[in-house]
């Protein structure tokens, strides 16, 4: 089994991606930028979160909702003790946590940290409201030719998006670990035989497109492809920033 990864902020060298692995564990977390409240010990929430998620991940045997359970209860207990010290600070992290258990391959997922099979089965999981707040900015930018003001624009919905989030009755609703429960639907999980994988790519959302092999090198190639084709994220890869956090973690079991 080889391991390679890449992970590089948007603006080195911060970082709200986080990763790690050993012999039978491999994750990576998506810390998302908190509106509110100030970074602790120059960390933001979003880095706190992601990197407190992936040491506990690999720290622990479990998968799918147990899993997502206990990660819970340790950010909740992070959550608390910073409160206490008057630390006020949103801990929002994504998930993809890929374990071997004997003879097969667990992946649970919460949000959009993604990850690929073979080279082929991919799973993304994109959340609506994202995708909406992409378009908005997108279409403002459009009509205005207002770049910088783009963000701007949509910055009400990302301020406000505390409705849709865990919220299982809102058809806008979308899973992130943060603390709260994490209702059922919003947590993936799938097993593999792992005789039966040869590739396992594990990226977040920096990369606004993958290339068709599982290779480091091809993937920042195709980045510098679509920075030069699309550099604001409002033509043909819409989001809601013009750039992010990336990182890539591609396991080749032999």
């Amino acid at each position: 089994m080889k391991v390679t990864v890449f992970s590089e902020g948007k603006n080195p060298p911060k970082n709200e991606d986080s990763f790690g692995y050993n012999d039978t564990c491999f994750v990576v977390c998506d810390g998302s930028t908190g509106k509110r409240g100030e970074p602790y010990n120059g960390e933001t929430g979003g880095k706190i979160a992601s990197s407190l998620m992936t040491g506990a991940a690999l720290e622990s045997k479990l998968n799918g909702e147990a899993l997502v359970e206990h990660l819970t209860l340790v950010l909740e207990k992070k959550r608390l003790a910073l409160q206490k010290m008057g630390h006020e600070i949103e801990l929002e992290t994504t998930l993809a946590c890929a374990r071997i258990v004997g003879n097969l391959l667990y992946v649970t997922q919460v949000g959009d940290t993604a990850f690929r099979i073979n080279g082929s089965e991919t799973h993304e999981n994109h959340a609506v409201i994202d995708t909406l707040m992409s378009r908005t900015r997108a279409q403002y930018i459009e009509l205005t030719h207002d770049i910088e003001g783009g963000r701007d624009y949509i910055m009400p919905l990302l301020l406000n998006e505390e409705p849709y989030r865990n919220n299982p009755n809102n058809p806008a609703g979308y899973g992130v670990i943060d603390g709260n429960q994490v209702p059922s639907q919003f947590i993936k999980s799938y097993t593999f035989n792992l005789a039966d994988v040869r590739t396992l790519e594990i990226y977040t959302d920096g990369y606004f497109a993958i290339p068709e092999t599982a290779n480091i090198k091809d993937y920042e190639e195709l980045n510098i492809r679509v920075q030069k084709e699309d550099p604001y994220k409002c033509l043909v890869y819409p989001s809601t920033k013009s750039a992010d956090d990336r990182t890539v973690m591609i396991i080749v079991f032999t």
